[in-house]
C-alpha cells in the first residue's frame, strides 16, 4: 500500500507517524464497514483503544465520525482506558457509559 501526500510524495504505511498509520487503518475499517453495509443490515463496530497515539484534533474528529456512525445505526463499542478521550468523546456528546472495573 502506498499513500500520496498532498505534494505528491508517496509513503508506505512503515513511513508514516504512528497516529497517522493507525488513522489510515481506522479509515479503512469504516471504510469497509460502509461498503459492506451497502448491500447488507448495519455491522456492530467494536473499537479497543484506537485513538490513544492520536493528536487531540484527530480524537475530536474521530469521536463526531464515530457518533455519526452510531446515528446511522451501528451499534458502537468503544473501549478506552484513557480520561482525555472520554472526556473528547462527552464533549462531541457522544453517549457514554463508565463500565465499572
Amino acid at each position: 500500500m502506498l499513500i500520496r501526500q498532498t505534494d505528491g510524495v508517496e509513503k508506505t504505511p512503515s513511513q508514516l507517524s504512528t497516529g497517522t498509520r493507525e488513522q489510515l487503518y481506522l479509515a479503512i475499517r469504516l471504510a469497509y464497514v460502509l461498503h459492506y453495509c451497502e448491500k447488507n443490515q448495519p455491522l456492530p463496530i467494536i473499537i479497543d483503544d484506537v485513538l490513544v497515539n492520536f493528536d487531540t484534533e484527530r480524537v475530536r474528529s474521530a469521536a463526531r465520525l464515530l457518533r455519526e456512525f452510531a446515528n446511522r445505526g451501528h451499534q458502537m463499542l468503544f473501549f478506552t482506558c484513557h480520561e482525555h478521550v472520554m472526556r473528547i468523546f462527552r464533549a462531541e456528546n457522544a453517549d457514554i457509559r463508565i463500565l465499572p472495573g
